[in-house]
């Protein structure tokens, strides 16, 4: 065999071995991809149902506002509550916004968007957890009204009030307190364990700290994919 030809067979195994390569390295991306795929289509259904649920919790508290706006207590409740629903709503739209991820795209920006998206859930969880028995009076006060027709501090005078705002702290520290003091063990339930490391703030370092990690690896390879 002349070295032409040698030369010749030799350049077609090289380009049948880069495409070869190519083609396992699209393969290999593909299925590293596909679980990420599929959690975040199922989390799209699930942001577009919270979606739903919280604009109309925002309606519906926006409408009970209006209709007591001359009940100033119940007015305060109701604008507390619904300023609250209206901050779920935003951060729900948020993070089906980071949620759309283009798949074509380097695989460091797509970990980039997931590491986000995983940062902005903690965030939301714990702030929700944090504040939902703060939100205590607020509810009492809304609720009683709409319920049963009883403008409570009217009814039961400021000490009720503030016993409320009261329980509301006491639930809150109780929390903090049992989910650090026993949400690391390893007896205890996925979803207390999943409650103490979100309301404990853990999530949410854990989410920053890996974040923070990739940005830093991007930093120094910005050709990575």
């Amino acid at each position: 065999m002349e070295n032409d030809d040698v030369t010749a067979v030799w350049s077609n195994y090289n380009a049948r071995l880069d495409e070869l390569m190519q083609t396992s390295a699209l393969l290999l991306r593909r299925s590293s991809l596909a679980a990420t795929q599929t959690v975040l289509a199922r989390l799209h259904r699930t942001l577009w149902f919270e979606i739903l649920m919280n604009a109309i919790v925002v309606v519906l508290l926006g409408a009970f506002a209006a209709d007591h706006a001359r009940e100033l207590s119940v007015l305060l409740a109701s604008v507390v509550l619904d300023a609250c629903a209206i901050a779920i709503l935003a951060s729900t739209v948020a993070q089906l916004s980071v949620a759309g991820i283009d798949f074509e795209e380097p695989v460091i920006a797509i970990a980039r968007k997931v590491e986000r998206l995983k940062l902005l859930r903690a965030r939301t969880a714990m702030w929700t957890l944090t504040l939902a028995p703060l939100m205590w009076p607020a509810l009492a006060v809304a609720g009683l009204r709409g319920l049963l027709n009883i403008e409570p501090i009217a009814a039961f005078g400021l000490p009720w009030l503030f016993a409320n705002v009261a329980f509301g702290v006491a639930v809150l520290v109780a929390a903090l307190w049992i989910a650090r003091r026993y949400g690391s063990g390893e007896r205890a339930a996925l979803w207390f364990r999943r409650f103490s490391e979100s309301i404990s703030g853990n999530q949410v370092r854990a989410a920053s700290t890996q974040l923070h990690a990739l940005l830093q690896y991007e930093d120094k390879q910005p050709n990575a994919a």
